[in-house]
């Protein structure tokens, strides 16, 4: 993408299916997160340095979420990962 940003998406109204904290020094945010549209999907979603936020969201809730797609891998298995930029809990 040279010598462009990654594009920055845009998710709002999404429910959080799970969330914890994760890392050796418990500094990232890990989520679930459920699609919206047909069918059940759900979208792990990763937070680095954004651990403090995990006091402010709970399992249920809905955000508004700024992103990117990034291929993550971990012990030799690759997905896709969404990359979180910004989130706020929607109440």
């Amino acid at each position: 993408m040279e010598p462009f940003k990654k594009p920055v998406l845009c998710a709002l109204n999404m429910p959080v299916s799970g969330i914890k904290i994760v890392g050796n020094w418990k500094k990232h945010l890990e989520m679930a997160l459920k699609g919206t549209g047909n069918g059940p999907k759900i979208f792990e979603a990763i937070g680095f340095s954004l651990a403090e936020k995990f006091s402010q969201i709970k399992k249920n809730d809905k955000i508004n979420i700024a992103l990117n797609l990034k291929e993550g891998e971990w012990n030799g298995n690759k997905k896709i990962q969404l990359k979180i930029i910004y989130l706020k809990n929607i109440l």
